[in-house]
């Protein structure tokens, strides 16, 4: 009698794996959204002895319109930095990147050419880079709401001793639960 139960304990399981979690919920379906911002073009040619400052609105809805699904809901689960189109690999940037103004990362005396690949915020492998809870909170919170607001990214680079020209993007990846039709 066991061996007849596990074995109908088994085919149940099967099923379930076959079939996918629809048995199991109304949401099943997780997709991977995201949004890049407009990059922000930095093209100092000579030092600054003052901060630099630019911004860009990213709307965060088209992290869940970037599905083909009627998306549930989204978590934000990952944001990345990448810098191309460096003429000056070598320079060293100080400063942070924010959000509506809460300061999601702080960058102190990184090379540029550091991002030449995208990077997550969260790495834990680069030198002066930190990110900051209370930024990523802010943005978690931003992608919850329904519609998803539009906010604002801000890049404020400290005192530049080299010049630098370059290009840097932000994107942010979303993870997405799609209604189950």
């Amino acid at each position: 009698m066991n061996r007849f139960l596990w074995a109908l304990m088994m085919i149940a399981a099967g099923c379930v794996f076959l079939q996918g979690c629809d048995l199991l919920t109304d949401f099943p379906l997780i997709l991977n959204g995201s949004v890049e911002a407009s990059k922000i073009r930095v093209d100092l040619a000579t030092p600054l002895p003052i901060q630099y400052r630019d911004s860009l609105s990213v709307d965060l809805n088209e992290v869940k319109t970037s599905a083909s699904s009627d998306v549930d809901s989204v978590r934000f689960y990952n944001m990345t930095v990448r810098i191309d189109s460096n003429s000056t690999p070598n320079s060293t940037i100080s400063g942070s990147i924010t959000v509506d103004g809460d300061t999601l990362v702080t960058l102190t005396n990184m090379k540029t050419s550091v991002f030449s690949s995208e990077r997550s915020i969260f790495s834990t492998s680069i030198a002066g880079w930190k990110y900051n809870a209370v930024g990523v909170g802010y943005l978690v919170q931003a992608l919850r709401k329904t519609p998803a607001p539009t906010v604002t990214l801000g890049l404020t680079l400290d005192q530049l001793s080299q010049p630098i020209h370059c290009s840097i993007h932000i994107k942010v990846y979303g993870q997405l639960f799609v209604k189950n039709k």
